[in-house]
């Protein structure tokens, strides 16, 4: 399996280090993808433009975590290390009864869904990681989330641009196998979105009132 990213660096490294710097391994990508259900070890690859980015990681699903299995080094020329480690998961309860899991950080015992790559796979805080979301203006990452609902429906990524908004780009048709129910409550929040990206894009060019 691939995910998108970036290459990483060294664990606890530069502090002003970005989050989308470093390979990441998202809790909710391993879920739409049955990894914890898998029962057997599975080989994640990172890449991005079609090209490979990261060595691989086997993850393993357990009844209460993910073991993570990896080579890595603390130094670019240092010696190469065989890592083996297990994520337990944290609960926590749900507004609507059940419960929902987080990997549970072995740097700082921490809840988090996403854990970044490094000398070890640790979350944004043990690395030291900001996330560019934390340095863009509202509307921007309005954009980025519509895009990313795009996508989830089997849209064009980055197509919320001033071009195919004037060019009347429409949300796409709903996939198959997908409930409609699920369809319109993502487009009418794509809309919402799209909504905040234009009144902030506006504002930006000074054509407001």
């Amino acid at each position: 399996m691939q995910m998108g990213g970036r290459s990483s660096s060294r664990y606890a490294s530069n502090r002003s280090k970005r989050c989308e710097g470093h390979l990441a391994l998202d809790l909710a990508w391993v879920r739409r993808n049955s990894l914890l259900r898998s029962g057997r070890p599975v080989s994640i690859t990172w890449s991005r433009g079609g090209k490979q980015t990261g060595n691989n990681l086997n993850a393993l699903a357990l009844p209460n975590g993910v073991r993570l299995m990896y080579r890595t080094r603390r130094d670019n020329d240092g010696a190469w290390e065989d890592v083996s480690e297990t994520m337990p998961y944290v609960w926590t309860p749900t507004r609507f009864g059940g419960r929902r899991a987080w990997f549970k950080c072995l740097g700082c015992g921490r809840g988090c869904r996403v854990l970044y790559g490094g000398s070890r796979f640790r979350c944004r805080r043990c690395h030291g990681l900001t996330c560019r979301s934390q340095y863009e203006p509202a509307y921007e990452r309005a954009a980025e989330q519509a895009d990313k609902l795009r996508k989830r429906v089997g849209g064009k990524w980055n197509a919320i641009t001033i071009g195919n908004i004037i060019g009347n780009e429409e949300f796409p048709p709903k996939p198959r196998g997908m409930h409609w129910a699920t369809y319109w409550r993502l487009k009418e929040r794509y809309d919402e979105l799209l909504n905040t990206w234009i009144e902030g894009l506006i504002r930006k060019i000074g054509l407001s009132s």
